[in-house]
């Protein structure tokens, strides 16, 4: 429902709630944490940016999907996960060791 909210330009609060529903409903599942950390990293909300792409890198199982967006499965998950960090200023070192014993990506 977020995405078709994103798609035609509607009230972007009401995209962020929709997302956050999605998140709730579907916490396995990669692609709605992904969507809300790119709607996140666009209002520059890097805190909740670097959460949802954390909690978006957790998730390993496809399976557990019926939606396989690929870019939730290539490295934008990674990239918003970097960009947010760099934007709290999280040193590359600290991300780079949470990605491989955190992550383990």
């Amino acid at each position: 429902m977020a995405w078709s909210h994103q798609y035609l330009k509607h009230n972007p609060a009401f995209e962020l709630q929709c997302l956050l529903h999605a998140t709730a409903e579907s916490p396995l599942e990669r692609e709605p944490w992904v969507h809300l950390a790119e709607a996140m990293d666009a209002i520059g909300n890097w805190p909740n940016c670097f959460s949802a792409a954390a909690n978006a890198l957790q998730i390993k199982d496809r399976t557990q999907s019926y939606i396989i967006d690929l870019k939730a499965w290539e490295k934008y998950p990674v990239e918003l996960f970097e960009k947010s960090g760099r934007n709290l200023g999280i040193p590359q070192a600290q991300l780079d060791f949470f990605k491989k014993s955190i992550l383990k990506i």
